[in-house]
């Protein structure tokens, strides 16, 4: 498929794109990698391996599971917009603040003392020594008081949104997010779509239970009825078109708004023209 084999191209030319922010902006003028910059780069190297998970399913033929990685992709590209739109510095801090919380709070369960943490540890078979080798003890420790982050907490509570920032306009959830960044459309095909796969509210359409009409396979059953059998409906590599396509755009749009951030203008001229070569893409 034409698709398939375009995504794999854009991804070609974006894999550097981390390493060429850290080799021209930062080592070369001796600049230091803030939270803002780490979320960034995290953000968008989450993207690729994303992407790659997705590759690696269609090429083995399996297409379960696709929807729910390309809505966390763009997701990523949502989140990737926003922090760059404007206010890059404490929309960056924001999302760092968040992430590193959620460790701590994930690591606080894990580590409970109580009934709740003997649970979830007996439910996933580990003890308290493993679970601190899984952790990075730098996030463990994480300093989170207020005169490290009081810039962003000046604007949001601790437990609010990472992005709800705006104290004229709260942001709350996703589809506020995206109406925000003018990506009502998007938002409606693939976040309302694709989460019918993310909640499993779509495994229905995946089955097709019939009776059985053969006679030379019917069998009556006790009440009298005929047995069904459940019929596993195959995917098809169609199926992964739409997936595809909404990754390499997302992938085509979050390189170039972090070139044009980091003003690596030589970089995203060149990818611009690569893509407007192979894609004729605007």
């Amino acid at each position: 498929m034409k698709a398939i084999n375009d995504l794999k191209y854009i991804l070609r030319h974006t894999d550097r794109l981390s390493n060429d922010v850290i080799e021209e902006v930062f080592a070369t003028e001796q600049k230091v990698l803030e939270f803002e910059d780490k979320a960034i780069i995290c953000l968008f190297e989450d993207m690729l391996g994303k992407i790659n998970s997705l590759l690696i399913l269609i090429e083995n033929n399996h297409y379960f599971s696709l929807q729910s990685i390309t809505r966390s992709i763009f997701e990523n590209f949502i989140y990737l917009s926003y922090i760059l739109k404007e206010d890059t510095r404490i929309r960056g801090r924001s999302f760092a603040l968040s992430a590193r919380t959620d460790e701590n709070k994930l690591y606080s369960l894990l580590t409970e003392r109580g009934k709740v943490g003997r649970k979830v540890r007996s439910f996933i078979g580990m003890n308290e020594s493993d679970i601190a080798a899984t952790f990075d003890e730098s996030k463990i420790n994480f300093d989170i008081r207020l005169s490290v982050f009081s810039d962003v907490l000046m604007l949001r509570k601790e437990k609010s949104k990472w992005y709800d920032l705006n104290q004229n306009k709260s942001i709350t959830n996703i589809e506020q997010l995206c109406n925000e960044l003018n990506l009502e459309g998007e938002y409606n095909l693939v976040y309302r779509m694709f989460s019918r796969e993310v909640h499993s509210s779509d495994v229905m359409s995946l089955f097709d239970i019939q009776e059985i009409e053969d006679l030379n396979l019917k069998e009556e059953k006790n009440d009298g009825s005929a047995p069904a059998y459940v019929h596993i409906k195959k995917q098809k590599i169609e199926d992964s078109l739409l997936p595809v396509l909404v990754s390499t755009r997302s992938l085509v749009e979050a390189t170039k708004t972090i070139y044009s951030y980091y003003e690596l203008n030589s970089k995203k001229v060149l990818f611009e023209t690569n893509v407007r070569l192979k894609y004729r893409m605007k």
